[in-house]
């Protein structure tokens, strides 16, 4: 095609209404998503430990973070 299309193919349309659904949620919770902080925390440090070639080097550090940081229990 030449010029200007002035349609929108599948992908793009679900991609906007994605970015919609996803701008209403936030707009109705106050926050991008639904997990604790604690959970948030626990999902980063399995997604680092599966995707990194020096887990051990991510586990020593995430302890240090923990020790400096207190978190409140639940």
């Amino acid at each position: 095609m030449k010029g200007m299309v002035d349609s929108f193919n599948v992908s793009v349309a679900a991609g906007i209404l994605m970015h919609h659904a996803v701008c209403d949620r936030a707009t109705r919770l106050g926050c991008n998503g639904d997990l604790t902080s604690e959970e948030k925390q626990i999902l980063l440090a399995e997604f680092s430990l599966r995707h990194s070639k020096s887990a051990i080097s991510i586990v020593h550090e995430y302890a240090k973070r923990k020790e400096t940081t207190h978190m409140p229990k639940l």
